[in-house]
């Protein structure tokens, strides 16, 4: 899940397209797709989704030596992908994120499902899964060294 403040940003950038050029447009085509493969619209439940961290961080293990590390939180048990853009007008224009008019559940339709199964017996579980760099080279990753 990701930040508001990219999508204004591919929204601008789109607009500006058509006065930039085709040039412009290849160049955006890469966010474009990932923009529409990472949105989920109205998904069935929190624990249909899995999570990436958006930052490296640094991990030191038992050895001493620091690596940098990303993980992702995985469904714990297989589900089906929910909530994805249509192929038609949510794929066209994914940077609309207003509510659909058709959409009848409560705004808090995905907390409410969550804490109730966290307190029944149908506790959500995830797959941690953890990326490690071999080597710690602080200059690329700590912004306050450039």
């Amino acid at each position: 899940m990701g930040t508001y403040l990219p999508h204004l940003w591919l929204r601008q950038c789109y607009r500006n397209a058509d006065v930039v050029g085709i040039v412009a447009r290849i160049s955006l085509s890469c966010s474009y797709f990932a923009l529409v493969d990472g949105l989920r619209r109205a998904p069935t439940s929190f624990s249909d989704l899995v999570y990436h961290s958006q930052f490296a961080y640094q991990f030191i293990p038992t050895d001493g030596q620091p690596r940098l590390v990303k993980f992702r939180l995985v469904p714990g048990t297989p589900c089906t992908r929910t909530g994805l853009l249509s192929e038609t007008e949510d794929q066209l224009h994914p940077w609309d994120t207003k509510r659909p008019t058709t959409e009848t559940r409560s705004r808090y339709y995905l907390r409410k499902e969550f804490v109730q199964r966290m307190e029944g017996l149908d506790a959500i579980r995830y797959v941690l899964q953890i990326q490690i760099a071999e080597s710690l080279d602080e200059a690329l990753w700590n912004p306050q060294l450039v």
